[in-house]
């Protein structure tokens, strides 16, 4: 894990955390490059509030960038979203936090086309989800469960802000864990 000193990006989580808006999440998430393989989880922690959302190649979630065309394409995507509409399995969180899923929103995908390559599509799966916690002290760490849905995801980078820390940390299959306090 390294700290993101004086960089836009913790800045402005840093903002819409302490602006408590509706949905911290939302107003933070920072869309890095479209890399098949790799996705973003955006952690935000204010109060009693956990909020995290999840940007992924669609490819990585349902294996394919277009509108689904086959009924196995269309079963594929029915199954990501039953998956990805509940945090159940997605995410560990200490229990002695005692943190319940308040929401989901998945996002409709949305299919773009490529500049350099008209021919290629690209599509974005994202959803976040928000917890409210009756013990947020004990909230120390959330394990992101991501890897065992998303079996061609090789990397996830994890962005973090907290009214203590402001982190970004790299996780793969072997290391899921991130940290909520420094």
């Amino acid at each position: 894990m390294f700290r993101l000193r004086g960089a836009a990006v913790p800045l402005a989580l840093g903002l819409a955390c302490v602006a408590g808006t509706q949905s911290i999440a939302d107003e933070f998430r920072s869309r890095g490059v479209h890399e098949h393989g790799s996705a973003t989880v955006d952690i935000a922690v204010q109060d009693a509030t956990v909020e995290i959302a999840l940007h992924s190649p669609a490819i990585n979630v349902i294996g394919f960038e277009h509108a689904p065309r086959s009924a196995e394409e269309k079963a594929a995507l029915a199954q990501a979203n039953r998956v990805f509409g509940s945090p159940q399995g997605l995410f560990s969180i200490p229990t002695g936090a005692g943190c319940e899923s308040t929401s989901v929103t998945l996002a409709p995908i949305t299919y773009e086309r490529d500049g350099d390559q008209p021919n290629a599509l690209h599509a974005d799966y994202d959803v976040s989800y928000r917890f409210h916690c009756a013990d947020p002290v004990q909230l120390v760490w959330i394990d992101i469960r991501l890897f065992e849905q998303m079996k061609g995801m090789r990397k996830i980078v994890a962005s973090v802000v907290t009214p203590a820390l402001q982190a970004q940390t790299l996780l793969t299959p072997d290391n899921t864990r991130v940290h909520l306090r420094p």
